[in-house]
């Protein structure tokens, strides 16, 4: 099945990915490119082309609109729109022609911040959306996560009453708005029809938590996987697994137990699993956690996964450390040591398994940095699920 395609516009992009990882626009593109054929469109400065280059390998963006941006803007009057009340606003005339002439290439476009509206195709038959990042007149804090400055000015030359009013028209441009609750709430008081918005956490991330700190002590020798157990992907890893590192890890430690959450198990993961006590399933249909279990490491042989990110993602928000393959780091944002231990090979996978069951203070450094990453990278891919769900259940009345 051919994926839809989505143009992905935003004044904040590119960056290099060392900084960019901290970036909710950076985050929630790599999750859609994942989803969809995405599209890129962001202004660009003359020092950033290689930043681009890497943004798109890495991301494996399928097309990209770039335009250097107006560097001299007229001095903004109060009666112009607010996407036009710019000055160094990484605004640019050229990229606005150049999506006008894309545009109908494309089944969804998402307006990634409220400067992002100067940029809107007058006439784009698909799908709108507007990932709002705030609610700016209700907001201290009102620019976008990065580049602040120049928008910082433009937004506090602006009274509340001015800018409110600009956001909800805005709003009424586009099909779903994703905001955070909060700023939502604010929206939605300020006339932004409740059933275009959507909650988006990419404005939470210092409250989103994994779900309490956990203590070496409190947890046992015990591994976990949480995923989907009928996935082919998941069960030929987890068979791999099973086959290769599991026997090794059994010889270090005889009494070690691997408990397998999620649904639908196959066949052949419940036939390899008969040989070993040890392995236990667990198909509860509520919302999967290896807490209650209290294993200490969290498992994902990542072999033949293209979404590596989400999948490492899930795995740390248990909030133990993660055992992975090296494939699986190379094909995601993270680095060895980020709340995740990257493995060459079987033996050497469970020789960190040994590590984590072993060294108290290894599995405490690493649990800290889960929870620092859990902490900055679950609200997006929350926020990403929720903008997929919200799409494939989305369509655009025919015109009459």
């Amino acid at each position: 099945m051919n994926k839809k395609k989505l143009l992905f516009v935003t004044p904040q992009l590119p960056q290099p990915i060392q900084a960019a990882a901290d970036n909710a626009s950076w985050q929630v593109l790599a999750l859609l490119a994942e989803e969809y054929d995405v599209g890129l469109a962001c202004p660009l400065a003359e020092d950033e082309e290689s930043a681009a280059d890497d943004l798109r390998q890495r991301i494996r963006v399928q097309n990209s609109y770039h335009h250097p941006f107006d560097l001299h803007s007229a001095p903004p009057k109060p009666d112009q729109p607010v996407a036009q009340q710019a000055d160094d606003l990484r605004l640019s005339s050229g990229l606005a022609a150049q999506i006008q002439q894309v545009a109908s290439g494309y089944d969804i476009l998402v307006i990634d911040h409220f400067v992002a509206f100067y940029y809107l195709p007058e006439s784009f038959s698909g799908t709108r959306v507007y990932n709002a990042h705030a609610a700016h007149f209700d907001r201290q804090d009102k620019g976008p996560d990065t580049r602040g400055l120049a928008m910082r000015r433009l937004f506090e030359n602006l009274e509340p009453r001015h800018l409110r009013k600009r956001e909800v028209q805005a709003c009424t441009q586009v099909d779903l708005v994703f905001a955070p609750p909060a700023d939502a709430a604010a929206l939605s008081d300020a006339g932004v029809p409740f059933g275009k918005l959507q909650f988006s956490l990419t404005g939470q991330r210092r409250d989103a938590v994994p779900g309490g700190a956990r203590r070496f002590n409190l947890t046992n020798k015990r591994l976990g996987y949480v995923g989907y157990l009928g996935d082919e992907r998941n069960v030929s890893s987890l068979l791999w697994f099973i086959a290769n590192v599991w026997p090794i890890a059994l010889q270090q430690h005889p009494d070690l137990e691997l408990h397998l959450v999620g649904k639908d198990p196959d066949l052949r993961l419940l036939s390899a699993a008969m040989d070993y006590p040890g392995i236990s399933f667990h198909t509860s249909r509520g919302s999967p956690d290896l807490q209650p279990l209290d294993c200490r490491i969290a498992i994902d042989p990542l072999l033949y996964e293209d979404h590596a990110e989400a999948k490492l993602v899930n795995a740390m928000a248990r909030g133990v450390p993660t055992v992975t393959t090296r494939l699986g780091t190379a094909n995601s944002t993270f680095l060895d040591g980020d709340g995740v231990l990257a493995s060459d090979g079987p033996r050497h996978m469970a020789r960190h398994i040994d590590q984590l069951l072993t060294d108290k203070p290894l599995w405490n450094r690493l649990c800290g940095n889960v929870e620092f990453m859990v902490r900055e990278r679950l609200p997006h891919h929350q926020t990403f699920y929720s903008m997929r769900r919200a799409l494939d259940g989305f369509s655009v009345a025919t015109p009459v």
